[in-house]
Parts: C-alpha cells; structure tokens; sequence
C-alpha cells in the first residue's frame, strides 16, 4: 500500500518579488528564494543586488 501524498495550502504567503528567472516569497516571516527557469552566474548576481 502507498502513503498518500500531503497536500499543503499555504495562504499565509506574501509574493515579494518575481521575474522570469526567480521568485520570492514570505512566508510567516521567513523569506525564501526559488529558481524558476535556468540562470546564469551573471542573472544570479543582478537578482542577489536586488
């Protein structure tokens, strides 16, 4: 028999910022940064000067 899967809904999350390679998002006040498409070492350090 297999687990089922956990299925999370998070409405406590605030958008901060988005582009077509990174978004990120705070979430009970903690703010997390998630890679969308691929980067360059270049894209990464314009989005980290951010």
């Amino acid at each position: 028999m297999k687990p089922k899967l956990q299925i999370l809904y998070f409405d406590r999350i605030n958008y901060l910022y988005s582009d077509s390679k990174f978004v990120e998002i705070e979430f009970v006040g903690n703010v997390f940064g998630f890679p969308v498409a691929h980067f360059t070492k270049k894209e990464f350090e314009e989005y980290a000067q951010k």
